[in-house]
């Protein structure tokens, strides 16, 4: 029974397809560890422009390492191509706004074998804060994260070096608890510790419910008080999320349906941010998926010398067909429903793939 649980719950929580997560489980070791790479190319019209060029590549190696552990180590690259058409007068504050360029995204240990149900993760790694951020871009249903993920954590989701343990309760449905202690450049804080709770409820054999929440508390390595003394510990941000997905257990790989939402809240200077997103994905056959997806969040914008909150909302319409396990197209509309200065916009990705790419923990 826990490990039908625990197959149904992978293939819920995981964004790729039965195949690779099946092909994943063999023939790796430190020895010859799983190698692959990951590319796209993208082609953007906006504003009666058009422009494009290789969006995001990655580079993985994967691989048990002994029986008590396993290690990741993927590279990135970014090369910002859909905000080439932005002028910037500094070009590497525009580097650095959007992420640009070469990146260890991850690289760490996890020990597999620890007493009473937990794991133990040290090095670089991508916070689990909510259900998206674990998730890289290319394993994603749409082409860029909502702006709730890139506006509050990074172009790329918040990705930091440090420590994580989780541990699985002995409870009748899977209910994990994670804690992370990391140290990270992003804003002003130098470190920071979440706490998380993600559970996960089956109903019945096609069914799946997964809740997610998580805290997040912040030191900054600056910033004082009114009395002059260090910024102590503060709860500087939260989320909450949900993910209901259809998997027929006899036609996986043809169909399913899935339902996703989350809400969090940033603390960025004096400002509460807040923000949340919605989105749906029907896969009608093995090689086409449709999706929809609406995002609104409040981000600070700068006005010369001040800095204003500002509420903007998006619509997105997605359509990807899939040849194989190694290539997808995709072809997305978005719509600003509420941003001031923004344009409509069609986006066409392609994504290929080398190599036995290991599905990413989700």
């Amino acid at each position: 029974m826990r490990a039908s649980l625990a197959l149904l719950a992978v293939i819920v929580f995981s964004t790729s397809s039965p195949a690779q997560q099946i092909g994943s489980a063999f023939g790796y070791s430190a020895e010859n560890p799983g190698i692959s790479a990951v590319g796209e190319i993208l082609a953007r019209y906006e504003a009666g422009e058009w422009g494009g060029g290789l969006g995001n590549a990655e580079l993985g190696f994967q691989a048990p390492i002994d029986p008590f552990g396993r290690a990741d180590i993927l590279l990135h690259y970014a090369s910002g191509v859909l905000h080439a058409h932005h002028e910037h007068e500094d070009e590497e504050e525009e580097a650095h706004e959007h992420g640009t360029g070469f990146a260890v995204e991850e690289a760490l240990i996890t020990l597999t074998s620890l007493p009473g149900k937990t794991q133990l993760s040290a090095g670089r790694m991508r916070s689990r804060i909510g259900l998206l951020n674990v998730v890289h871009l290319h394993d994603f249903s749409f082409i860029e994260y909502p702006r709730i993920i890139t506006d509050y954590w990074g172009e790329e989701g918040l990705s930091v070096d440090g420590l994580r343990l989780s541990w699985l309760a002995p409870l009748p449905f899977w209910t994990e608890v994670v804690a992370e202690g990391q140290r990270t450049g992003v804003e002003d804080a130098t470190s920071f510790g979440t706490g998380g709770l993600h559970l996960f409820f089956p109903m019945g054999e096609s069914v799946g419910l997964g809740l997610t929440g998580f805290g997040y508390m912040d030191k900054p390595a600056h910033e004082e008080t009114e009395n002059n003394e260090p910024q102590d510990w503060g709860l500087n941000g939260w989320g909450t999320g949900f993910r209901l997905k259809w998997v027929p257990p006899e036609r996986a790989l043809y169909t399913h349906v899935l339902l996703q939402a989350e809400l969090m809240s940033r603390a960025v200077h004096e400002d509460d941010l807040f923000g949340f997103y919605a989105m749906t994905e029907y896969k009608f056959t093995r090689r086409w998926a449709a999706g929809a997806m609406f995002e609104h969040n409040e981000h600070l914008h700068q006005h010369g010398e001040e800095t204003e909150t500002e509420e903007q909302s998006w619509g997105s319409l997605a359509v990807s067909y899939q040849p194989s396990e190694f290539q997808r197209m995709r072809a997305q509309f978005d719509l600003p429903v509420d941003v001031e200065e923004a344009d409509s916009r069609v986006t066409l990705q392609w994504t290929f793939l080398i190599g036995p790419h290991k599905p990413h923990s989700y």
